[in-house]
C-alpha cells in the first residue's frame, strides 16, 4: 500500500497534488494500493489521474477522504489498449465543487474496442461533474454502496455493450439528463434508486435494429420526481422488475416499447401520463409490438396506456398481456383491486314462463358487495334474463329468469362469474 502523502501530496485544500497522486499512481502500477489517508482538508488536482491494469485506489472513507477535481476533464481516467482490467476504487468523496461541467468524469475507464472487465466500484460519492462514472463496454464488474449526485449529464453511463453488471444500494441523484444510462446484458439492480433527474430515472436504450436491453432484473428499486419516465426501456426482452415504487414521474411510471416477455411484479407506479406506458418501436423498417408482458400484484396510475402498443390485446398472436390477480389499475375514478372468476357446469332444466331457476358458484375471495357478472356458454334467448350476486362469503347465487313467453329448456353447459372489488 502506497500513500499518496509519502509521494508528496498535502491535502490541505489549496496546494495543487496532481504531480504527487500521479507520481504514487505510477509507482503502484499494478502491483500495490493507491491509499489516499484522511487529508486535512481535501485533495487537489487539476488533471486527471492516469490508472493502468490491476490497480486499487482506497480512501480511508468515503466522508472523510475528499478529492476535488479543479480540471475540466476526468478526475481518474484509464485507457489501456486490451481493455480495462481489474481497476477497484473504494472510499472516496470525488468532487468538482461547481455545476454545469461540460466534460470529464469522476471514474472514466475506456478502451476501444475493448472491454472494461471486472472492475469494483463502492463506498465511493461522486458529483458536480459531468458523468459520476463513464465505462466502456463493462463486463462481470460491481458497483456497490455508490452515490452519483449533482453531475450535469448521467449519475452512471455504462456506454455500448454492458455485460453482467452488478449495481447493489447504488443512488443517482439530480443527473442533468438519465439518472443511469446503459443498454445491458444480464445486468442486476439490487435496492438502487433514482430521483430527480431531469431525464428518466433509468433509461436502457438500444444500440440498433432489434438489439435492445436484455436479462435485466431489478428488484426493490425505485424512483421519484424524475422529469422523464421513472425507467425507459427500449426494445427490452427478458426483463424483469419486482418490487418498485416509481412515483411522481413527469411522464410514465414505467415505459416499454417494443417490450418481448417482460413481467412487472409487486410494483407501485403514478405519472401524470400513465402508470405503465406500452408502445410500438420501430428499427431497421419493421415495428416490434409489446408481447407476452406479465404483471402481478401492481398498482399503476393513471392505469395503462396501450396506445400503439399491440394491433389486438390477448390474441395468439400478439399474447401481449396477462394481468393476474391482484392488479390494481386506476382510471383516475374508481380503483379495481381484485379480480376473481369461478367456472361449473350447469344444467338449468326446463323453466316455465314467469319462473326462475338458480344455483351457487364458487369464487375465491369474494364477499358480499363485491360486482359481478356472470355468463353462460348456451345461448340465452331474448326475453331471459341470467344475473349473479354475491351471497355469503366466496359464494356467488346464479338466476335464470324465464319471461320468453314459453318454457325455456337449455342444455348444460359451463356457467361462469366474475367478482371485482374496489
Amino acid at each position: 500500500m502506497l500513500s499518496v502523502k509519502k509521494y508528496g501530496a498535502v491535502g490541505d485544500g489549496a496546494t495543487d497534488d496532481t504531480v504527487a497522486i500521479q507520481a504514487a499512481a505510477d509507482a503502484c502500477a499494478g502491483k500495490s494500493v493507491l491509499f489516499f489517508p484522511h487529508p486535512t482538508v481535501r485533495y487537489k488536482i487539476t488533471a486527471p489521474i492516469v490508472l493502468t491494469n490491476m490497480q486499487t485506489v482506497r480512501g480511508e472513507s468515503m466522508e472523510g477522504t475528499v478529492i476535488r477535481n479543479y480540471g475540466d476533464d476526468d478526475a481518474f481516467y484509464h485507457n489501456t489498449p486490451g481493455g480495462s482490467h481489474r481497476l477497484t476504487f473504494s472510499d472516496l468523496t470525488i468532487d468538482n465543487g461547481c455545476v454545469g461541467r461540460t466534460a470529464g468524469a469522476g471514474i472514466h475507464m475506456t478502451s476501444p474496442g475493448a472491454f472494461a472487465n471486472y472492475y469494483s466500484i463502492e463506498n465511493m460519492n461522486i458529483l458536480y461533474h459531468q458523468d459520476g462514472i463513464r465505462a466502456k463496454n463493462s463486463i462481470v464488474s460491481t458497483i456497490q454502496n455508490v452515490v452519483c449526485n449533482y453531475n450535469d449529464r448521467y449519475g452512471f453511463y455504462l456506454e455500448d455493450t454492458t455485460n453482467a453488471v452488478s449495481f447493489i444500494s447504488t443512488y443517482a441523484n439530480h443527473s442533468g439528463s438519465h439518472g443511469y444510462y446503459l443498454r445491458g446484458n444480464y445486468c442486476s439492480f439490487n435496492a438502487c434508486a433514482s430521483d430527480n433527474n431531469a431525464g428518466d430515472g433509468y433509461h436502457f436504450f438500444c444500440t440498433g435494429g432489434f438489439d435492445g436491453p436484455h436479462h435485466i432484473t431489478m428488484s426493490s428499486c425505485g424512483s421519484e420526481s424524475n422529469s422523464g419516465h421513472g425507467i425507459f426501456a427500449e426494445m427490452p426482452l427478458l426483463f424483469s422488475i419486482d418490487g418498485g415504487y416509481f412515483i411522481n414521474a413527469g411522464v410514465d411510471g414505467i415505459h416499454l416499447e417494443g417490450a418481448v416477455c417482460c413481467e412487472l411484479a409487486h410494483c407501485y407506479t403514478t405519472a401524470p401520463g400513465s402508470g405503465l406506458g406500452l408502445n410500438h418501436i420501430t428499427h431497421v423498417g419493421s415495428a416490434q409490438p409489446t408481447m407476452a408482458l406479465l404483471l402481478n400484484g401492481c398498482y399503476l396510475s393513471p392505469a395503462i396506456n396501450t396506445t400503439n402498443a399491440t394491433t389486438t390485446l390477448g390474441t395468439p398472436s400478439s399474447s401481449a398481456i396477462l394481468a393476474n390477480s391482484g392488479i390494481a389499475i386506476s382510471y383516475g375514478g374508481t380503483l379495481i383491486t381484485l379480480h376473481k372468476s369461478g367456472t361449473d357446469t350447469w344444467d338449468p332444466g326446463s323453466i316455465n314462463d314467469g319462473d326462475m331457476t338458480s344455483t351457487t358458484l364458487t369464487v375465491a375471495s369474494a364477499v358480499i358487495g363485491d360486482t359481478v357478472a356472470v355468463g353462460f356458454s348456451k345461448a340465452i334467448p331474448a326475453g331471459a334474463l341470467l344475473v349473479g350476486a354475491v351471497t355469503a362469503y366466496q359464494t356467488v347465487t346464479v338466476t335464470l329468469f324465464n319471461k320468453t313467453g314459453g318454457v325455456l329448456d337449455l342444455d348444460s353447459g359451463t356457467l361462469r362469474a366474475d367478482i371485482w372489488q374496489h
